[in-house]
């Protein structure tokens, strides 16, 4: 009798799990994308390293950046044999690619075996590697995206299992270019509250400078002793660390482009604090581009912004009148 009631109770306990799985109450197969598991989800959030590398198929080519964050804030780094230059990456590029890969979903569905020619048809190697304090998070190759680049195809690495997910990756990360990821911001990253100093010169002469002593600012160009309006000081400095560009450019791929010499020797620079020590952060006029802005050069950097003409006339023409005010 015990017998048979085991065998009773092992035959239910095998169509209750046919039934489970014939009706996938748990979801584990998912018949829409949307059901399916994230393939990284929060883990993609946590990333403070991003590693692109790039092999054009028809000059064998190699491109390899990485991004990183530093002292909370991101960098976007060349090569070793390019010097490893350091320049200010654009927070909001780097944000959306994150959120791009945590939404990314592993539907088994639309998987299949891809050849590498199949998998990218412009033959390009393509992989994108993100890391959390040096340990691995994924390392992944992207592949052709749709038409609208709504569907990306993506994969592990050495792996021939391609899945179809519904982002446009690829499109986040600039096709591979690091100047993509430039900040088009230079200052974004200071805050008014920690600066020191401003200084604007045209040709090499003092224009404006002020300096902050005991949380007050006073002039030292034009001369003068007496105290300036705080309240006007900070909305020209949040004007400065407002400044954005159109695109930005290394000094390598800005060589592509030929300048007008009609830099108007005009630079502008901020000091703060760091570290018990000032550090100063300037942009320099270096000419314009083919009618579409200014050419600045960012410093310590070396990097530079391409920005419209009347971004950077404004705040001369508007917000240092309104000082005399």
């Amino acid at each position: 009798m015990k017998k048979a009631n085991k065998t009773f109770l092992f035959l239910n306990l095998t169509l209750g799990l046919l039934i489970l799985l014939a009706y996938d109450v748990f979801h584990f197969f998912p018949t829409t994308y949307e059901e399916a598991r994230l393939w990284l989800g929060e883990k993609a959030l946590g990333a403070d390293s991003i590693v692109v590398k790039v092999k054009e198929p028809s000059t064998d080519q190699n491109t390899e950046f990485s991004i990183f964050k530093k002292y909370n804030i991101w960098f976007v780094s060349g090569k070793e044999e390019d010097g490893r230059a350091h320049y200010f990456a654009d927070l909001e590029k780097i944000q959306s690619l994150l959120d791009g890969m945590a939404v990314i979903r592993k539907f088994g569905k639309t998987a299949k075996i891809m050849s590498d020619s199949e998998f990218r048809k412009d033959g390009r190697s393509f992989r994108l590697i993100l890391k959390e304090q040096n340990k691995e998070i994924a390392d992944l190759e992207l592949g052709d995206c749709s038409y609208t680049k709504s569907e990306c195809l993506i994969r592990h690495l050495n792996t021939k299992l391609a899945y179809s997910v519904s982002t446009d990756i690829v499109s986040r990360t600039g096709e591979g270019g690091l100047d993509f990821f430039l900040t088009t911001k230079p200052f974004s990253f200071l805050s008014i509250g920690d600066l020191e100093s401003f200084v604007y010169k045209k040709k090499d002469q003092v224009i404006l400078s002020f300096r902050k002593k005991n949380n007050i600012w006073f002039s030292e160009y034009p001369i003068s002793k007496a105290k300036l309006s705080n309240s006007k000081i900070d909305n020209l400095l949040l004007r400065v660390v407002s400044l954005s560009g159109l695109s930005a450019a290394t000094e390598s791929s800005l060589s592509q482009f030929k300048l007008k010499d009609t830099n108007t020797g005009e630079s502008l620079s901020l000091v703060r604090r760091e570290a018990g020590s000032e550090k100063e952060y300037s942009l320099t006029d270096r000419g314009s581009l083919n009618g579409t802005g200014r050419v600045l050069q960012f410093s310590p950097n070396g990097q530079y912004v391409i920005m419209p003409f009347y971004v950077w006339d404004y705040w001369q023409n508007f917000d240092i009148r309104q000082l005399e005010e």
